[in-house]
């Protein structure tokens, strides 16, 4: 069945990348119309370091017995004021020997200003000085490409420059060309030099994304005695700039351009819901059943504040219209009046730093959980975790390292690394398992068990006949995916949570995250209760264990 799944899933992939899926780019906030002039935009500048690693034939250090620098520059170094990331203890440098060669670079930095590449000739005999050996190639998103060459002497010269006995190009005359680093050779101590050649883009293609950096190599005929000349690139650097935008609209612009896709069994009840739906209809009771508060008895547009200021974690926020007794099949009627009141599809995200490490976080609010065992309210969610704290860098190029599903009050949750999890255009696939709303990277049955549970194992179906999807409201992803879907799609609304540490903007715009009671009624039985508040989930309060 798991092989069957992933081949159904990877068609759906390709199906949805062919209809031409956009990527979420983010909508930031518009001001309202004013007769004063639009504000010029300020920019900040930002250093992309791209790995070679899926390129990197050869090490630079002195493993190299040959062609090695003896204790070159490894690891995060600033070489002629750049910022450089050389892998260590791995291949860490693109090295091409005297056949033709080239290798490509896959990236996708929007706003490149100039690119800088840690690059010298090998063999770079004074025979060959204004041979063009190979160029450089960048590929944009527009359908640009811009090339330099590599004309030895001009810009690119041999990395053991002063050769007494075999002369060589030592010198450069591109002023965009700098040595930014001298030690020595492995092979017979000579004196050994880095470069650094600096390329700018052209302005048109600095509002573009550039998507790839190809390095090719010109193969050249021996001439005499001496062996013809190659290239050695041991890093890259994109300088990129972006806008200067508060930290909010980019935690926004994040949690947008990441947002899951949630596909649902088609025999799916419930659907994520902005927490009003419950809070509305709901008392607010204690163990014992004593109501410390009724929602219908406050204005609707104080309701939440209300919520906020009950922070007893044994409080319940209790359906006042039935109970728990009265069977899942009224909640489901009870449920199908209640969207008569427009109560909008939602998923709410949270963005925060720890660890150096930024997390995203989906959660998601489920009026009612109907599975094998049953109860009020349901949260769920998911998290990915990039690696760095700055945001802008990582909406500009970063990728998540991994992804949380959570599953049943956390107790089986699962985590995949983020290129074993089925995306379109950066937007995570999940599906969510018929009732109980537990999340899995892929369709199909899953077995469980759960603590103090008189049934011995618990199953959890996604369908492979799924043909409800939620999903953003962006146009090219929601028509895409309708080609492919074979039910409804809608879209949800994506609401930024505040931290609970900032308490004035929460009480502002999320009081409700202040209530630390269950979201369901009381039961006896742990799994038959409403489900603890979000912040008072063990992801939300350590989300990196």
């Amino acid at each position: 069945m798991k092989r069957t799944a992933l081949i159904l899933t990877t068609i759906l992939v390709l199906l949805i990348s062919i209809t031409g899926c956009a990527q979420t780019s983010g909508v930031r906030p518009t001001s309202s119309p004013t007769p004063t002039p639009t504000p010029i935009p300020i920019y900040t500048t930002i250093y992309n370091s791209v790995s070679l690693t899926s390129i990197a034939n050869r090490k630079m250090d002195a493993s190299d017995k040959y062609d090695g620098y003896s204790n070159p520059p490894i690891g995060k170094v600033n070489l002629g004021g750049i910022p450089f990331e050389i892998p260590v203890n791995v291949s860490n440098r693109f090295y091409f020997p005297e056949t033709f060669s080239q290798g490509e670079l896959q990236i996708d930095i929007t706003n490149p200003i100039n690119v800088y590449l840690l690059i010298n000739a090998h063999h770079g005999f004074a025979e060959y000085r204004g041979t063009k050996i190979g160029f450089i190639s960048f590929d944009f998103l527009d359908g640009s490409v811009v090339y330099t060459n590599l004309i030895l002497g001009e810009n690119i010269r041999e990395w053991i420059p002063d050769n007494l006995f075999d002369p060589t190009v030592n010198t450069i005359l591109d002023k965009n060309s700098q040595e930014v680093w001298r030690g020595v050779a492995t092979n017979g101590r000579k004196p050994a030099v880095i470069d650094m050649l600096r390329i700018p883009i052209p302005p048109k293609q600095q509002t573009s994304h550039l998507i790839r950096i190809t390095i090719k190599e010109i193969p050249q005929r021996a001439v005499g005695r001496w062996r013809p000349p190659g290239i050695s690139l041991c890093g890259i650097t994109v300088e990129s700039k972006r806008e200067v935008i508060s930290p909010i609209v980019l935690k926004q612009q994040l949690a947008e351009k990441f947002a899951p896709i949630l596909w649902l069994h088609p025999e799916e009840v419930y659907e994520p819901k902005d927490v009003r739906i419950l809070v509305d209809q709901a008392v607010v009771k204690d163990k014992a059943g004593n109501v410390k508060l009724d929602m219908e008895k406050v204005v609707p547009e104080e309701r939440l504040t209300k919520l906020g200021e009950l922070t007893d974690p044994e409080l319940y926020l209790d359906f006042k219209r039935i109970n728990l007794s009265d069977g899942a099949d009224r909640y489901a009627v009870s449920y199908a009046n209640l969207l008569k009141n427009n109560y909008k599809t939602t998923v709410y995200a949270r963005v925060m730093q720890e660890g150096g490490k930024t997390i995203v976080q989906y959660w998601f609010f489920y009026f009612f959980n109907d599975w094998h065992i049953n109860h009020e309210g349901d949260w769920e969610m998911i998290q990915l975790v990039f690696d760095g704290t700055d945001c802008a860098q990582i909406l500009n190029s970063g990728v998540p390292e991994y992804v949380y599903f959570s599953q049943h009050f956390d107790i089986t949750g699962v985590t995949k690394k983020w290129k074993d999890v089925t995306s379109v255009k950066n937007h995570p696939w999940i599906f969510v398992a018929e009732g109980s709303h537990a999340n899995y990277p892929q369709w199909g049955e899953y077995w469980i068990s759960l603590p103090g549970v008189s049934i011995e194992r618990l199953s959890d179906i996604t369908s492979p006949d799924t043909i409800n999807v939620l999903t953003l409201p962006d146009q090219p992803l929601t028509d895409s995916l309708r080609k492919v879907a074979k039910g409804w799609v809608k879209n949800y609304q994506l609401v930024l949570l505040p931290e609970i540490t900032d308490e004035e903007l929460v009480r502002k715009e999320a009081p409700w995250l202040l209530f630390k009671g269950h979201w369901g009624e009381w039961s006896l039985l742990w799994f038959n209760r409403g489900p603890s508040a979000p912040t008072l989930h063990k992801k939300w309060i350590t989300p990196l264990e």
